[in-house]
């Protein structure tokens, strides 16, 4: 015979007279789920376990496990399966003793318990943990693709919070559907979580592939959307934080995988941005070392309309105006050492490196607006003046040391080496002169060094 709980007189939701008002119940929480990822709410979690199903637990007084099997058995497609499995457990905890007891106890220990049928009871908890995540599984592979969905509908839109939704949605949403299973008990909350993650991970590895192939589709465009590159920089950094902070609960796969695949989001993006950047930077100088009276501020001032100063990603945009100080000025070198200098005088000014110092100074002011903080990277170009004034080959060794010690890139020894080349020096001097710096490892890799061979 089935065991009962004897806690007074009964009052069951599910049972035939009540069943309907649950299931429209339950059908409103299912249609507030589909609400979830609009704007920065997160009703689907808030509506997960709402004040009418309370009101229902809280009148329970005599219960079957029968009847509790049996309220698994009437859970459809059209009613959310979670939504019952949540139900179903809270009532199961309000009368036992232990809320981990389910997931954790032995029998020996819940002997105590003289009224429950250990047997029927864990089998009942392992049938309603199984339904359970096996719906917070889908519905989570659903949502997120709803919330991405929605982001891609939303892409002209200019306003900061758009800017930030995808990233910030996804995390709410799954700190919400971890929450809800936190309530319950520890245990729960761990597999729950797990699910969770494993299907962010899933998602992620789509939303790359996805978005691997706009980014690509943008550099052939003749004005490429920048905003584009740096969202899905600030996305990548603001999940792959997330991430890395959740990371004692999360399985060490995962959180490889996972960092990983934002990883080398983060990488890709950079390096499709930077090709842009380059192509419009190339066709400006070979048209200013070549042609006269032509302004260097004309591709400052590109860089503006391309670059938008945004408040919500700062720290984004100061590490990619680092990048593309760097790319500039290593481009701005070669472009220099493949000019005459006696057909520079002619069309610029008699003082070539007196030029070469204005267009260093403006570059930085510009950029440094761009992005507060950023890295002075200019250095090199300053020392121009001073080195081509320089005679004395012991003195030249100082000043080339001096702009290797101020700008150390990975590209800084090959822009040395034309600069000497550029001067004057024959083959043997530029060796002499190069063999006489120090060795001193690049402060960081970059992602244009892929592009320093243009």
């Amino acid at each position: 015979m089935v065991k009962r709980w004897k806690l007074g007189r009964r009052s069951i939701p599910w049972r035939n007279e009540d069943r309907r008002p649950l299931r429209e119940n339950n059908n409103d929480i299912q249609d507030g789920s589909d609400q979830a990822c609009v704007g920065f709410d997160n009703s689907l979690t808030q509506n997960t376990f709402n004040t009418d199903e309370k009101r229902c637990l809280q009148s329970v007084r005599e219960i079957t496990l029968q009847e509790l099997a049996e309220f698994l058995e009437v859970a459809t497609d059209s009613i959310s399966i979670k939504h019952r499995c949540c139900s179903v457990l809270m009532l199961a905890f309000v009368v036992l003793p232990s809320q981990d007891l389910l997931f954790t106890a032995s029998h020996q220990e819940v002997d105590h318990i003289k009224n429950v049928d250990l047997m029927l009871f864990t089998e009942w908890v392992a049938k309603a943990k199984d339904k359970l995540l096996e719906n917070v599984q889908k519905e989570v592979r659903e949502s997120l693709e709803k919330i991405l969905q929605i982001e891609r509908s939303q892409k002209d839109s200019d306003s900061d919070e758009a800017f930030i939704q995808l990233n910030v949605d996804i995390i709410q949403y799954i700190d919400g559907m971890s929450s809800r299973a936190q309530q319950i008990c520890k245990t729960l909350f761990d597999h729950v979580q797990e699910v969770c993650f494993q299907e962010l991970l899933v998602f992620l590895r789509r939303y790359t592939t996805e978005q691997a192939e706009i980014l690509r589709k943008q550099t052939e465009k003749a004005e490429p959307e920048i905003k584009l590159f740096l969202k899905t920089l600030k996305t990548c950094e603001a999940l792959k934080q997330y991430i890395q902070a959740k990371g004692k609960d999360i399985k060490p796969s995962i959180l490889m995988d996972t960092v990983e695949t934002l990883e080398k989001m983060e990488d890709l993006t950079m390096k499709l941005l930077l090709e842009i950047v380059a192509d419009f930077t190339k066709n400006h100088l070979k048209k200013y070392f070549k042609t006269k009276n032509k302004q260097f501020c004309v591709l400052t001032e590109e860089f503006k309309t391309h670059f938008p100063k945004l408040l919500c990603c700062q720290d984004v945009q100061e590490r990619v105006m680092d990048e593309v100080y760097k790319l500039i000025t290593h481009l701005y070198v070669k472009h220099l050492v493949q000019s005459n200098q006696r057909r520079l005088r002619r069309s610029w000014s008699s003082n070539v490196g007196q030029k070469v110092t204005e267009d260093a100074e403006l570059l930085h002011y510009d950029i440094s607006n761009m992005a507060p903080g950023v890295q002075q990277w200019n250095l090199m170009l300053l020392k121009i003046t001073e080195l081509l004034e320089c005679k004395d080959t012991d003195a030249l060794k100082i000043v080339v040391a001096s702009m290797q010690q101020k700008c150390i890139t990975k590209s800084c020894r090959e822009d040395l080496e034309l600069l000497l080349r550029w001067k004057g020096l024959s083959k043997r001097e530029v060796r002499d002169v190069l063999e006489a710096l120090p060795e001193i490892r690049p402060r960081s890799v970059s992602w244009y060094s892929c592009l320093t061979c243009w």
